[in-house]
């Protein structure tokens, strides 16, 4: 079974041939978007997404050039011959690898290689959802660790570490000013011919909140905690340098590094951006809606 979906302006195949409770997983995810376009006019704008049924074979060495931690877990990048790129995640002690993935060189055919996860295909749905951001960088949209929220047809990009309360404080927007959650953990951002666009994806962290639906970007937000509700406005390099550690990219690949730092500085030329310092109560909600629409 093929399942094909746009998302951001980009077509994508998944080829699921796989037992049901696997494909039950992903279908759900995915039906928001799905799409009855014929995908293969669509040229290179095609994301092949397979699960490979063969015996893996993989190089006795592997260069390693990203691994970062996860408690008793950790993800570890490698890259192959030809550029292909092999994306692991397992535990950190046993190095057991519960998945593992293949990118290949063009980042537009991604496989799956392994999954050991019992999770009946969530766990490496997920899991794709890290991979991602470089798939969409090559198609030069860029992907914020940020939740996403519509309101009166525009978008706002609410950006902040995990656990700061970003989803915290959309759905206080979504409560005091009727406002639409996009995503409560990505944001995917492009510039179009009407500016730049924010878009939902079937990827959304643990917060659950995930809606097919796209709108011009009105403005970023950091948010920060504090004792005292205030906003400011970010000009310039503080503007860049506040912004800078929410996109995501794969920092070992310098060619998709230095368009994600392209595409934020494009972005930055026209898109203002704001920092709320805060608690997680109505009244951050007026003190930046006062910024946002009425200063």
């Amino acid at each position: 079974m093929i399942l094909k979906a746009v998302c951001a302006g980009l077509f994508f195949q998944f080829h699921l041939d796989l037992p049901s409770p696997f494909l039950s997983e992903w279908e759900w995810k995915i039906d928001p978007w799905k799409s009855a376009i014929p995908i293969q006019k669509q040229g290179k704008n095609v994301i092949e997404v397979y699960r490979e049924r063969r015996s893996e074979y993989l190089p006795k060495k592997l260069s390693l050039v990203y691994r970062e931690k996860l408690g008793a877990y950790e993800c570890s990048v490698y890259r192959l011959i030809n550029d292909y790129i092999l994306w692991e995640f397992g535990t950190a002690n046993s190095k057991r690898i519960y998945l593992r993935f293949c990118v290949d060189s063009t980042w537009n055919k991604i496989t799956l290689l392994r999954d050991e996860t019992n999770s009946q295909g969530c766990a490496a749905f997920e899991y794709l959802g890290k991979i991602l951001p470089g798939v969409y960088l090559k198609h030069h949209l860029l992907t914020l660790h940020s939740a996403l929220v519509e309101y009166n047809g525009r978008s706002l990009a609410i950006c902040a570490p995990s656990g700061t309360g970003k989803t915290t404080h959309v759905r206080l927007w979504r409560d005091c000013k009727n406002a639409l959650i996009l995503n409560g953990d990505r944001a995917v951002i492009g510039k179009t011919e009407q500016g730049w666009t924010a878009y939902g994806t079937p990827w959304s962290g643990t917060s659950g909140e995930q809606i097919n639906r796209h709108a011009p970007l009105h403005a970023l937000v950091i948010l920060e905690r504090s004792e005292e509700n205030s906003v400011e406005k970010l000009e310039g390099l503080q503007a860049f340098v506040g912004m800078m550690p929410h996109v995501l990219y794969p920092a070992w690949d310098r060619e998709l590094a230095e368009i994600a730092i392209d595409g934020l500085n494009d972005m930055l030329s026209s898109i203002p951006v704001y920092r709320l310092c805060c608690r997680p109560e109505k009244e951050a909600v007026e003190v930046l809606y006062q910024a946002l629409y009425e200063g």
